[in-house]
Parts: structure tokens; sequence; C-alpha cells
């Protein structure tokens, strides 16, 4: 399954990039920390304007992109259709990209090695496929 997250950076409902879990999340998540500038998608972006990384739940429930939630029925859905463990997988690529930096590892940011560095906080990354 992939997992898929919004990188908003603008306020305009369509200034966001959709990049899956991975190199691409690691990246943005380390550019908004750091206010540096990324490309992501093709898409210049700098980093002290990524307001939030989310998930993307219009990816599971087939909303459009500029759809946004507002009735409860909308939070069923989202309950029945969203994958239960994609705040964890954030939670862990954010972990992740601390420990780098904290550790001084920023080149292993980006590089897909999230998936198999053991994190004290949360424990092992595991594999995603």
């Amino acid at each position: 399954m992939k997992y898929w997250y919004k990188v908003k950076y603008g306020f305009k409902p369509m200034e966001f990039v959709s990049i899956e879990a991975g190199p691409d999340l690691e990246r943005a998540i380390y550019a908004k920390i750091e206010k540096i500038p990324v490309t992501l998608c093709g898409k210049f972006i700098d980093g002290s304007t990524i307001l939030r990384i989310e998930p993307h739940i219009n990816k599971y429930t087939g909303w459009y992109d500029s759809y946004e939630p507002s009735t409860g029925d909308d939070e069923i859905q989202i309950r029945r259709d969203v994958p239960k463990e994609i705040e964890g997988i954030l939670g862990n690529h954010f972990d992740f990209v601390a420990t780098m930096l904290r550790e001084g590892k920023t080149q292993l940011i980006g590089s897909g090695k999230a998936m198999s560095v053991a994190l004290p906080e949360r424990g092992e990354i595991k594999q995603l496929s």
C-alpha cells in the first residue's frame, strides 16, 4: 500500500504537492524544519513557506484534491477509508529526520534509509511497500 501526504506551502486551496512516504517525505520534513528550499514533484518550494505536512486523505476517499471535509459523513468516510497507520508513519519519518539532524547525518535524509534505521523513540521503522 502507498501512503500519501500533502505538503501544504500556501494558503490557497491548491498550494500543495502530494508525495508518497519515503525519500520525498524525508526531504519535505527536512526543508520545513531547516527552512531550506526543496524541489518536490518538479515544484520548487521554499521550506520556510511549508505550513504543514499531513496525510493526503483525498487520495483514499476519492474526493477532488481541493475538497475539504465538512460533515459528519465526511468524518465517517475518513475513519473508514484512510489507513490507520498513516499518522504513525508520518511520525516515524519526522523522528528519523530529527535523529539524523541531531546526529549530524543529514546526508542520509532523502536517501530512503529511514526504512531500515532503528530509532530509540519509536523502535524500528517497518519497511513500506
